[in-house]
């Protein structure tokens, strides 16, 4: 009982509606009641109700949407507002709110009318923009390093070491990164028509705890750039401006 009414207090503590309209547009678009609910995660309710810079920025690019994108991006990220990954975290959430970074790029770009694509059991790239002298198609990729620190901080060893740091980036991570670009490009290559369409990939890198040094990030992109040459007709950017992580 005490669980419930916890619930529903929550669900009755609207004060920052009017601040932040499109975070309260997809905290009632699903399951309030879930145990899993992404917005009952105290960190993210407190970040609400203190109205913090990272939801401030958040909402701002939510507010860049069409109301046609927004109506799309809502539908899309429903089912994961209540779904956790095996460390308790909205990963796939995440993800999907990074995808709204794709939708910056194409804006900057210069491409108008820009839309989610609706998933399929086939595979299908996260956004399509139109322009004058050619429309475009984008997949957003998110990567993070691994999954140690995660593993780390969720350990319930009492005898655990500190996280080294490191400067290095490890082969595995740099396979990682090379399998990340074939599947974003079997993506943009299979879609319907796609020669008709400017194919962008956008790599979003998310470092570990203790590995936010610039070193690494461009030591990221210096991989990313040389595998890029790989696939020729995609163009494939990298960036570290993220969704993640509000939890």
């Amino acid at each position: 009982m005490a669980g419930k009414g916890n619930r529903q207090n929550h669900m009755s503590d609207f004060h920052w509606k009017d601040k932040f309209p499109r975070h309260y547009k997809l905290f009632s678009s699903s399951d309030q009641s879930h145990p899993d609910y992404y917005f009952s995660v105290p960190s993210v309710r407190q970040a609400l109700e203190n109205r913090s810079p990272n939801i401030q920025s958040m909402e701002e690019k939510f507010q860049v949407l069409t109301s046609k994108a927004w109506k799309q991006f809502v539908e899309k990220t429903k089912p994961f507002l209540i779904k956790r990954d095996q460390w308790g975290y909205h990963s796939q959430l995440w993800q999907l709110f990074n995808e709204v970074e794709g939708y910056l790029y194409l804006e900057r770009m210069g491409y108008a009318n820009i839309e989610f694509i609706e998933e399929t059991q086939g595979k299908t790239p996260d956004l399509l923009g139109n322009k004058e002298n050619g429309n475009a198609i984008l997949e957003v990729k998110t990567i993070r390093e691994s999954d140690a620190s995660y593993n780390y901080l969720h350990s319930k060893n009492p005898y655990k070491g500190a996280i080294k740091s490191t400067q290095t980036i490890p082969q595995g991570f740099k396979n990682k990164i090379k399998k990340t670009i074939e599947n974003g490009a079997d993506q943009l290559n299979s879609y319907p028509n796609q020669g008709h369409f400017n194919k962008i990939l956008l790599i979003i890198f998310c470092p570990d705890i203790g590995s936010h040094s610039s070193t690494v990030i461009d030591k990221v992109k210096k991989i990313v750039s040389d595998c890029a040459e790989e696939f020729q007709g995609i163009a494939i950017e990298c960036q570290t401006d993220s969704a993640y992580p509000i939890h």
